[in-house]
Formats: C-alpha cells, structure tokens, sequence
C-alpha cells in the first residue's frame, strides 16, 4: 500500500487545487466569440450575398454544436469514470481507483457534481491504503460542497471522515462527528456503518469492553444490513472480544469475518485486524 501512497497524495493535491478553480467556460466563450463576429459584420455593413451570410451562420452553428457535443462528451465520461472508480473502490483496488479518478478531478471540465463525489470515493480509497490524512483532506474539501451531494453520498462522507479523524488521532474531533451521525435519523445501512465506525473508536480509546458489551446485539445488526461488508464489522467485534481475553468467541467471529472476506482485504481495510489474521488464521472458503 505504501507504493501507492505518493499517487494518492499527489492526486489529492491536485483534487483539492482544481476544486479551488473556476470551471470551464469554453462553450460560453466560444458562443460569445460567434456572436461578437456577427454583429461586427452587420455593423460594419459588409456586403454579402444571402448565400455568404447563409454558409456563415452554418458555421458558426457547427461549430457552436460542436463545441456543446464535445461538453456533453465530457460529462457522460466524467460519470463513467466515477462510476467506475465506485466500483474499483468497493474491491479497494488502488491503481484503478486513482486511474479512474485521475481522469476528471484534475480537470477543469469535471462537472461540479461529479467532483464532489469523486473526491469522496478519493478518500475512502486514501482510507483503504492507510493515506488517512489525505483521506481527512479529499473528505474535508468533498463536505465544503455537501449541497451537491445526496443523502447517500453526505453520509459515506461524514461517516469516512469520522474514520480519517480517528487515524489521524484527532480524537475530540472525530467523536464530535460520530457524536452528531449518531444523533440523526438514518437508514438502517447507515447506522450500521456508524456503528462500525463506534467499534472502531472504542479500540483506538483503550474501551474494547464497551465494543464487546453489545457484541451480539451488533453481530446481528451487521448480519441484517450490511451484506458481506458484514465481514467488516465481525472482525472489529472479534479483535475486541481477543482483547478481553474472550479467546473462543473472537475465534467464532473471525470465523464469521473470514467467511466473507479474505483475510487480506480484511487486514488491508483494517490494519487493526493483523493480530488477528496471524493468531487465528482463516476459515476455508466453501467454493
């Protein structure tokens, strides 16, 4: 993961500095250029045959037309992009992430929307390769624009930033944060992802007891909304549980973690989690 560590500080850089810009105005301009040609001519009472005013006007509307299919271009492409670095970011693939992302954020033309939430999937991918002060940064400059963001998207950022506060040892911060995400009245799929974040916040603060207090209240809750991300949360509860000394069922949870997710992309998202790949091993996959 370090390899990949000065890509993604210098993609931030780049994120952060082009979300300080002014957009694009090249179709604007270009209109406005054909339009100041026009009324020159007609002021200046050049003499052109109706045909010659006719091929004039075509090509200014060519080349208008062009100039807004080549924008539209970009935007559709600007979505795909994203579109694919979402996908790329949930299997916390780097290279693909950043390549994906790289194509709009340092890009004037990236639609306002499609940057912001470009720059939310860069900080969790800063998230899944240990870069969590970029990650703090991407979610940071993504939250200065949470207008443009839906529900969805706000949430993935605010809860992220919670993680990237919490790695970055900014404690008060992140509890704050956690704090105001707990207050709030969100989906199930969303609470639990907080509640990831709540287990987590316990280990970083010496309070594994607390985490292992509702260990089976949230295994079930994980269990019932968050899928195979489940597996994420299982591990935390098991490091907890191997922490105060509840050897047999940390074992039963990792278990549980490792029949969802390999134990490397488990130890990869939460590096946390490495005693636990090295003391218990993996469950065999049954396929």
């Amino acid at each position: 993961m370090h390899s990949h560590g000065h890509v993604l500080r210098a993609l931030v850089q780049r994120a952060v500095a082009s979300d300080r810009r002014p957009p694009s105005t090249l179709v604007l301009q270009i209109g406005a250029g054909l339009l100041l040609v026009f009324v020159a001519l007609a002021s200046l009472g050049v003499s052109i045959p109706g045909w010659g005013w006719t091929l004039i006007l075509s090509a200014m509307a060519s080349i208008f037309g062009v100039a807004l299919a080549y924008s539209s271009w970009q935007k559709r492409r600007a979505f795909h992009n994203i579109e694919q670095a979402h996908q790329w970011c949930r299997l916390m693939d780097v290279p693909a992430t950043s390549e994906n992302l790289e194509r709009c954020l340092s890009s004037r033309n990236c639609p306002e929307p499609v940057r912001v939430i470009g720059l939310v999937e860069l900080g969790h991918i800063c998230l899944s390769a240990g870069q969590s002060l970029d990650a703090e940064k991407a979610f940071e400059a993504a939250l200065k624009h949470s207008h443009r963001l839906g529900p969805d998207w706000l949430w993935r950022a605010e809860v992220g930033l919670a993680e990237a506060k919490l790695r970055c040892e900014q404690l008060t911060d992140a509890n704050t944060t956690i704090k105001r995400l707990s207050q709030r009245e969100l989906p199930a799929c969303w609470r639990s992802r907080v509640h990831l974040v709540t287990c987590l916040q316990g280990l970083h603060m010496g309070r594994a007891q607390d985490v292992v207090a509702r260990s089976n209240e949230l295994w079930h809750e994980f269990r019932q909304h968050l899928g195979v991300e489940a597996g994420y949360g299982y591990g935390l509860l098991a490091v907890a549980l191997d922490r105060c000394g509840q050897a047999a069922k940390a074992l039963k949870f990792w278990s549980d973690a490792t029949l969802l997710i390999r134990p490397e992309r488990l130890v990869q998202r939460y590096p946390e989690l490495r005693p636990l790949a090295l003391k218990y091993g993996a469950s065999e996959w049954p396929w």
